[in-house]
């Protein structure tokens, strides 16, 4: 009798494990337009050949780096893009999204005269004056949802919205931010098709980028206008603290803390306007202003709070974003909405989205 199980046994392992290395050891397939390049999405995506490739055969290891933003969807669309689906870190990327268009501000509360950490630090969002009766969709679901009463000069803490999302109520904004990706990427996750591939692979090469940007390449002139630009994809990436690090070195490079010039006035000014939004830093002092980078990088941290709060899983961050199995952000202003600077400089008011889609 225990020889006998002994042999099912081996004959049960040697029958499972060959599969179990197909399916794990490469990757499941993705559909992948035929003769281009991963990433490139062909002028006729309908009548374009396709073929399948492996998930983890999609681009190196790691990826070459991707300078602009993916095509099509926004930021907060990320998790749609992945088995993982919309969860905190794309709600937060949506929350900076709007407050990079200018409908929010958002103010660090010190603890006791000090500087909070990014777990302990409150933080307060302001509803702007801003009118957003042109916005639908998502982002003006995320307004409502984070200022019910719906008033110019509203406030409330990152506290009182985590409470909101444990109610229940964030299911009617992950509904609405799932439905704006589907129209913004125009396939069910469930059914992927080359365009979502080409997608993910631009996001993680974008990833790429992210992660591995350094002070010196960026010159600080030029700075102002990608930070918070850019913000919302690191947000959704796990790469806030980095990002906001880069931009902080940038500026001390720049001298700003031994000899203020004209020149730097100015540069420090374009700065100021790309971070009105953020109503915690003080560019009166210029130099001691960009401090309040770290402040960024903490709210960016506080993000993963969201995970939970909204029933979504962990976006990713540091190397897990290698493999085009794992998760990451795409960005283009698919839909009826749109959130952010992503959509050519200041939302969707006027003559709609503008850039890479």
């Amino acid at each position: 009798m225990e020889l006998f199980v002994l042999f099912a046994l081996v004959v049960a392992f040697f029958a499972i494990v060959p599969r179990l290395v197909k399916h794990f050891g490469k990757g499941n397939k993705l559909p992948v337009f035929d003769g281009v390049a991963p990433g490139i999405i062909p002028a006729d995506p309908t009548n374009h050949p396709t073929t399948m490739v492996r998930s983890k055969e999609l681009l190196p290891d790691p990826p070459p780096p991707r300078f602009n933003p993916p095509e099509r969807i926004l930021p907060w669309m990320t998790g749609d893009l992945f088995p993982r689906g919309i969860g905190g870190r794309d709600v937060g990327a949506l929350l900076i999204d709007l407050a990079v268009s200018g409908y929010v501000r958002i103010d660090q509360l010190p603890a006791s005269g000090r500087r909070p950490s990014a777990s302990s630090a409150n933080w307060m969002l302001v509803r702007t004056t801003k009118s957003h009766d042109h916005m639908q969709g998502a982002p003006r679901e995320m307004l409502s949802f984070v200022f019910p009463q719906g008033q110019p000069g509203d406030a409330t803490s990152m506290d009182t919205v985590r409470g909101r999302a444990r109610s229940g109520i964030a299911q009617i904004l992950n509904e609405a931010m799932r439905r704006d990706s589907m129209a913004a990427i125009g396939t069910h996750a469930n059914a992927p098709d080359a365009v979502r591939t080409a997608l993910r692979a631009q996001v993680m090469q974008f990833h790429q980028y992210l992660k591995t940007a350094e002070a010196g390449s960026i010159k600080v002139d030029e700075a102002a206008g990608i930070f918070s630009r850019y913000l919302p994809w690191a947000i959704a990436l796990g790469e806030a603290e980095h990002w906001a690090k880069v931009f902080k070195d940038v500026a001390a490079s720049a001298g700003f803390d031994s000899s203020v010039t004209t020149t730097d006035v100015a540069v420090a000014s374009l700065w100021a306007n790309d971070l009105a939004w953020f109503g915690s830093i003080d560019f009166g002092g210029l130099a001691g202003g960009f401090d309040g980078f770290d402040g960024i990088g903490d709210f960016g941290s506080s993000m993963d709070g969201f995970v939970s709060d909204f029933g979504g899983h962990s976006s990713c961050g540091g190397s897990s974003c290698s493999s085009a199995s794992s998760c990451s952000s795409g960005s283009s202003c698919g839909g009826s909405s749109c959130g952010g600077s992503s959509c050519g400089g200041g939302g969707c008011g006027g003559g709609g989205c503008g850039g890479g889609s």
